[in-house]
């Protein structure tokens, strides 16, 4: 069995998506930082390659921005959870857990949902220990049903015959009067790829957690890869394998336990320690949930998820530069809701204050010419607790059960571009269910208008 000595930190803080000030010394309610000042230096060393622009240096103060997970440092574990209220001083960290779970499922990043057990325990552990519990359940569960074991091909000196004798490698057993046979012969093993890298991650988090229930979870899934060389796992074996119907049970928790793997760094803190962190960039991973609702809300139109298109070209005809919106609805007569031309839409991970940004339409132009779309779109996540279900009252028009989908701006371009429509829409980052019925939504609200002044 593996050493499973725990590395966790001794000290636990949660960060919010906020300003944090290093003293009492402060302007208006931002509060004082959990962390000390060498804490954040040594926090920022550590996401500076992966995530540059997610902490931002202020005077006597520090920002985390657009991001979210769990990093475990020299001296303290830090949970990252996001920014879920436009008010400064009303964040709900249990909440934030649940969203960002939400998120996380939706989009593929962990897609095993979070069961009523596991959102009970929410209130009482970070982010990390949440996803070590939500893979360790699950996988107790699907290894209770059979773990995945087929024959591979071995071989090695036996004391019998079994299965084919290898003349050339037996001659060296003659020659030396060992009196084994060298066989080729085909073995029922559990040693492959998809078991060595489940079993390299209930490793990783034995060593990570902390909850007692989940380590005798864990604990008890490991007794299934008790056979298999730890020394043999590695990340690229994610690579090597194939789901078939037989294994795709075993789908989820291997994407999940990849995840895992990759957040082992090799940023050294001090002495042998090392770094580990699941941390996900807020602007990729809402990009990937709204593209799920569009895929998911029934419109009947091909949708493309960052498609990419050649920009520029040097002399040789090669591509130097390609431009990627989020999505591309593809136009069709065939679908429901006939649509006369593409539709670019891009995802901004930031609150709309009463108008596009001169960067964000300059871009959507780009996109639209080159795409030759008609109508640009952009999302941007619903503000006003739109995460509290609704219970403070503060939902916004769009984000209201039954509401009718409304944009917030409709901008049409001037000049030889006329003709072509820039919009901006809200989508729920809260509730999937309501986020599909407000992609669905837009989509109608735009053809329609199109039809009308047509």
């Amino acid at each position: 069995m593996a050493n499973l000595h725990h590395q966790a930190a001794k000290e636990k803080q949660i960060i919010e998506n906020r300003h944090y000030y290093f003293n009492s010394n402060k302007p208006n309610s931002n509060p004082i930082s959990p962390i000390t000042r060498e804490q954040a230096l040594e926090l920022h060393e550590a996401i500076k390659q992966s995530h540059p622009d997610s902490f931002i240096w202020g005077h006597n103060s520090f920002k985390i921005i657009n991001l979210a997970g769990y990093i475990r440092l020299s001296s303290v574990a830090i949970e990252i959870v996001p920014k879920i209220s436009r008010k400064d001083n009303d964040g709900d960290t249990n909440t934030a857990r649940k969203v960002l779970l939400d998120m996380l499922y939706h989009s593929g990043y962990c897609n095993i949902h979070l069961s009523t057990a596991s959102q009970l325990h929410a209130a009482k552990y970070n982010i990390f220990e949440l996803i070590g519990y939500v893979f360790a359940e699950r996988l107790k569960r699907e290894l209770s049903r059979g773990a995945i074991a087929y024959y591979v091909q071995a071989e090695d000196n036996l004391s019998v015959l079994r299965g084919k004798l290898l003349i050339k490698q037996h001659m060296i057993n003659i020659a030396f009067g060992t009196g084994k046979v060298y066989c080729q012969y085909d073995e029922f093993s559990m040693d492959n790829p998809l078991n060595r890298t489940l079993k390299q991650a209930l490793i990783l988090l034995s060593k990570e957690i902390t909850n007692s229930r989940t380590l005798s979870l864990l604990r008890s899934c490991l007794t299934y890869f008790a056979d298999i060389d730890e020394n043999k796992v590695v990340i690229g074996d994610n690579e090597r394998f194939k789901f078939d119907r037989s294994k795709s049970r075993f789908e989820p928790l291997f994407n999940l336990a990849t995840l895992l793997l990759a957040g082992r760094t090799a940023f050294h803190t001090s002495g042998r320690k090392k770094n580990f962190a699941l941390l996900f960039s807020m602007d990729k991973l809402y990009e990937q949930y709204v593209t799920a609702a569009f895929q998911a809300c029934g419109l009947g139109y091909q949708i493309r998820g960052q498609e990419k298109f050649p920009f520029l070209k040097n002399g040789d005809g090669r591509t130097v530069h390609s431009i990627q919106p989020d999505i591309v609805l593809r136009k069709s007569s065939k679908s429901a809701i006939i649509l006369d031309t593409n539709i670019i839409l891009d995802t901004k991970w930031k609150i709309f204050k009463d108008k596009i940004q001169r960067e964000d339409y300059f871009q959507m132009y780009v996109y639209m010419m080159q795409h030759e779309a008609e109508v640009g779109v952009l999302l941007y996540p619903c503000t006003d607790d739109c995460a509290d279900g609704g219970k403070k009252g503060n939902f916004t028009n769009d984000c209201k059960s039954g509401a009718e989908t409304k944009w917030k701006v409709k901008y049409e371009f001037t000049g030889p571009t006329a003709g072509r429509y820039l919009y901006a829409f809200d989508v729920c980052y809260a509730d999937f269910k309501k986020a599909k019925a407000q992609c669905k939504g837009a989509i109608e609200k735009i053809c329609n208008n199109r039809q009308q002044n047509a």
